[in-house]
């Protein structure tokens, strides 16, 4: 296996040009986030070089999954990756700044690894880009994704943990209450650093847990049982 590529079980991701490279945050958005099953309609946020898009075309065999990503080189490696996977059919990529595009539908699951930094900007222009709440910051996204949200669906996304009550706060205003919420820690004696959480429109009671990462120098087996369908 090439360094610029990781293999996944039934796909290989190249992210050699891509501005966010596959990371812990990406594989356990995928990897967690609540599908039914009946999805058919998904929309990818910021979709990087096709990580997340590909997860979610493994999960859900019947979905048609629309990606967005605004940084060229991204894009451009997320389309070589999705047509070397077996499901190029059911993948539209489009480039292009989220805030700026008409859909003609509405979308059952959305999921989106955003930008969370907001004080310190990389030096790489596009790695900022990827990462800096300042190209796509937290309130326009929500607003965004309850545009195109269905009155059923559900909108699921990983945040810094610092960043948690004033996210839940947002996404309120814009009629998206939290329903799943699991915060993660890479071991059990390090403090939680990301919150992964699922939106509905329907205000209901948040089921809320812990996932640990790491246990003693290994992967913990909830945290194996979780990835176990992508890699090994």
């Amino acid at each position: 296996m090439r360094d610029d590529t990781f293999k996944f079980k039934q796909f290989d991701i190249r992210h050699r040009d891509s501005a966010m490279k596959v990371g812990t945050d990406s594989i356990l958005l995928g990897a967690w986030c609540q599908v039914l099953g009946t999805e058919r309609q998904v929309l990818d946020i910021g979709s990087g070089c096709g990580i997340l898009s590909l997860m979610i075309a493994q999960r859900l065999p019947k979905a048609n999954i629309t990606a967005v990503e605004i940084d060229r080189a991204s894009y451009l490696e997320s389309v070589e990756n999705i047509k070397q996977s077996s499901w190029q059919e059911r993948i539209c990529v489009e480039c292009a700044d989220i805030r700026h595009v008409s859909f003609d539908k509405v979308f059952d699951f959305i999921i989106c690894n955003p930008p969370f930094f907001k004080h310190l900007m990389p030096s790489n222009q596009a790695r900022a880009l990827a990462r800096h709440q300042s190209q796509l910051p937290t309130q326009e996204l929500l607003s965004q994704a309850s545009q195109v949200l269905n009155d059923a669906g559900s909108y699921a996304t990983i945040i810094p943990a610092d960043q948690r009550d004033q996210y839940i706060q947002q996404a309120r205003r814009f009629g998206l209450y939290p329903s799943q919420l699991t915060a993660v820690r890479h071991t059990a004696h390090l403090p939680i650093r990301r919150v992964l959480i699922q939106f509905s429109r329907i205000a209901r009671s948040c089921q809320e847990n812990i996932l640990v990462i790491g246990q003693q120098g290994h992967r913990n087996p909830t945290y194996q049982q979780l990835v176990a369908p992508f890699y090994s």
